[in-house]
């Protein structure tokens, strides 16, 4: 009687040994869950690009507010030359074994981002579903370096209509103490729809760049301080512009811009 009394513990025992692990692993997986979708970087909201590059050639791919699916190839120049010399602001590049064909469909990038683990979890589950909403049928565009139509073509094509809307103003200082930076960055502002009204040189070497704004948060002052990787700071006086972005000497060879 007293053995079936002690079997009975230790079958009670157990259970909530059983239990206490399960609750373990529920709370690892949530833990880990929570720290994979935190460094989830795609917005599917609003349009969102990825470069898969390999040596010299680039394939660009376009996810816009249109459910649309647009390509551009891009041959010889490298990732890193890509988005200074055409602006294009890129959310995530991804280096692949062998560029993807000429001409693909939604299956053919489905395949390569989810065998791609460079690629966030959720990120994929977003790619996922934004081709699945989206027409098979994609635009695509080739590039050669030095290629003069990309002037008229990549600001209607990399558009983003919400800036475009929100119509903010922009005014870029350069504080870098190197040329040609706050050009740049207007070029690639302007070609996802951004209203830059001026941009200048400071006198000034500055060490760390700035952005300011004015009023209330916007989508346009979001984006921005995505790509820049600055947090902005709310401005209690009068300022140039609705957004004033001086750049300091930590831009310098991000490759950004």
């Amino acid at each position: 009687m007293r053995k079936n009394n002690n079997d009975g513990k230790y079958t009670w025992l157990s259970i909530i040994f059983f239990i206490f692990l399960i609750l373990i692993f529920i709370i690892w997986f949530g833990i880990k869950a929570i720290v994979v979708f935190s460094q989830s970087k795609l917005d599917i909201s609003h349009p969102f690009v990825i470069d898969f590059y390999n040596k010299n050639e680039n394939q660009v791919i376009l996810f816009n507010q249109n459910k649309k699916t647009i390509l551009l190839n891009f041959k010889n120049i490298s990732h890193e030359d890509l988005t200074m010399i055409y602006e294009i602001s890129v959310d995530k590049f991804i280096n692949v074994p062998n560029p993807l064909a000429s001409s693909i469909n939604n299956d053919s990038i489905k395949k390569e981002v989810f065998s791609n683990s460079q690629i966030n979890f959720f990120d994929k589950l977003k790619i996922l579903y934004t081709l699945k909403t989206s027409s098979n049928n994609i635009q695509t565009f080739n590039f050669s370096y030095n290629s003069k139509s990309s002037d008229n073509l990549l600001p209607s094509v990399f558009i983003d209509s919400e800036i475009y809307q929100e119509g903010k103003t922009i005014a870029i200082i350069n504080a870098t103490g190197e040329s040609g930076y706050a050009s740049r960055l207007s070029g690639l502002l302007s070609n996802i729809g951004a209203d830059v009204i001026s941009t200048s040189a400071s006198p000034d070497v500055l060490k760390n760049s700035s952005i300011v704004y004015s009023n209330e948060k916007s989508y346009t002052l979001a984006k921005i301080s995505k790509i820049l990787n600055i947090n902005p700071v709310k401005s209690e006086n009068t300022i140039l512009a609705d957004i004033v972005i001086t750049l300091g000497k930590d831009q310098i060879g991000t490759g950004k811009y």
